[in-house]
């Protein structure tokens, strides 16, 4: 992959700055899984009012870009690796919840749940060890690809200067290496074609994830 305008080495850079992306990616993850299946989950299973404040907030966060709120959660609390992460995460549950709450929606009056209430079950037992799991399988491709998109926006952020400056990540060394461009490409090009990669990797574990779970329905 060459060196940069430093004399160091390309493929280094990358590697390390996989690390962070990824790290950056998987915990935004984790933390709009988190969020949006509470958020999912009680809105789906309660109904009624509650259904509807919580879906008409995530209709709110929804609508306003992400990259807006990113931007001003960064601004506000600082260019910290764990803030952008954070900031990441904290905008990207919506679609997680809308699409958890119509599956409780259409699972909430099967006989399994009407069996758990009958056995005096509680609505938190119901909701997390016999709904839940039954609806894992959009979760997990949605989390994947929540991950591919996260990682794009880490990158979006590093280019504009405004992740952290002390952490390498493949978007800080595309925006390092932009203004040599015109004479030494393969400092922009190798780490653009990582970033690809994780997308294009994450969209098809979350196919085959997708595809393995309606084998087994099936069988």
């Amino acid at each position: 992959m060459g060196t940069d305008n430093l004399g160091r080495d390309v493929f280094s850079q990358v590697v390390y700055g996989l690390r962070s992306s990824l790290l950056v990616g998987v915990a935004a993850s984790a933390i709009s899984l988190i969020v949006g299946s509470i958020v999912g989950s009680v809105a789906g299973y309660v109904g009624g009012t509650t259904d509807t404040a919580l879906m008409r907030f995530t209709e709110i966060v929804q609508v306003v870009p992400r990259i807006f709120l990113v931007i001003l959660t960064v601004a506000l609390f600082g260019q910290n690796l764990w803030v952008t992460t954070a900031a990441i995460g904290l905008t990207s549950w919506p679609p997680l919840a809308r699409l958890l709450r119509a599956e409780f929606l259409a699972r909430k009056e099967s006989e399994y749940v009407a069996a758990a209430r009958v056995m005096g079950c509680s609505p938190v037992w119901i909701i997390f060890r016999e709904i839940l799991p039954n609806a894992v399988s959009p979760l997990i491709v949605t989390t994947a690809l929540n991950v591919a998109t996260a990682v794009l926006l880490e990158a979006s952020l590093s280019f504009l200067g405004l992740s952290d400056p002390n952490v390498a990540s493949l978007g800080r060394i595309l925006q390092s290496s932009i203004g040599f461009i015109s004479v030494a490409w393969w400092m922009s090009v190798f780490p653009g074609i990582m970033i690809a990669l994780i997308a294009l990797a994450m969209n098809l574990i979350g196919e085959g994830v997708e595809k393995s779970f309606m084998k087994r329905r099936v069988s």
